[in-house]
């Protein structure tokens, strides 16, 4: 009986916060009862032993619904992952990976969605004399429009940083995609370069490698 009335006088306390809660989202965002059960729902979260037929069934009997970790104690705050056990965490839903990889050998480009191929274009890395690096980079700078500082305010559309100076960016020179012809960067097509920043945009920098390999 005595861990009954502590059992019930839990859930009158979080019943009561919830109400509370519910309230207060009224208020600010005068949300529909469909929309507030989006916040809050029993049977996707607690483990219940039975579902209630009625709301008010659970605040009355929680013994016969709830599955507790463990008792609450006196004077002590109520903390749900404690107290109640969950059936499930919510989680986000997994990544999607980005691949970047840029054959120099081949002077080619293949984009991949997780495993999935999209594009092949044709690139231009580093003609003799300079360097394009090789390894496996996470883009740390996304630019529509750069200028290079180093070579005489050359225009990088669409430039995506992956090391130091590095990018892969479009090139005004088209004729020579498909050849060594940069000072180290990764030059394609202005199109395709657009079309890698907003893939780059859309699934993330943390989710997308850039693969550069000899």
């Amino acid at each position: 009986m005595k861990i009954f009335l502590i059992l019930l006088g839990i859930f009158t306390i979080l019943f009561a916060f919830e109400d509370d809660f519910i309230k207060e989202i009224q208020k600010i965002n005068d949300l529909k009862k469909r929309e507030i059960k989006f916040f809050f729902d029993p049977k996707l979260y607690l483990s219940l032993k039975k579902i209630p037929l009625e709301p008010n069934e659970l605040l009355k009997y929680p013994e016969k619904y709830l599955s507790l970790k463990k008792v609450l104690k006196e004077k002590e705050q109520f903390d749900p992952k404690k107290y109640i056990a969950l059936k499930r965490v919510p989680k986000p839903k997994p990544s999607k990976i980005l691949k970047i990889i840029v054959s120099k050998r081949r002077q080619r480009m293949y984009v991949y969605l997780n495993k999935k191929h999209l594009y092949t274009f044709k690139v231009s890395t580093a003609r003799r004399g300079y360097w394009t690096p090789n390894g496996v980079f996470r883009p740390y700078s996304l630019e529509r429009m750069h200028y290079s500082r180093k070579y005489h305010n050359s225009p990088m559309p669409w430039s995506v940083f992956f090391k130091g100076g590095y990018a892969i960016h479009g090139t005004y020179s088209i004729s020579r995609l498909g050849s060594p012809a940069s000072h180290g960067c990764v030059r394609v097509h202005p199109r395709h370069a657009k079309k890698i920043y907003y893939l780059i945009r859309k699934f993330g920098k943390h989710n997308t490698k850039i693969i550069i390999k000899s």
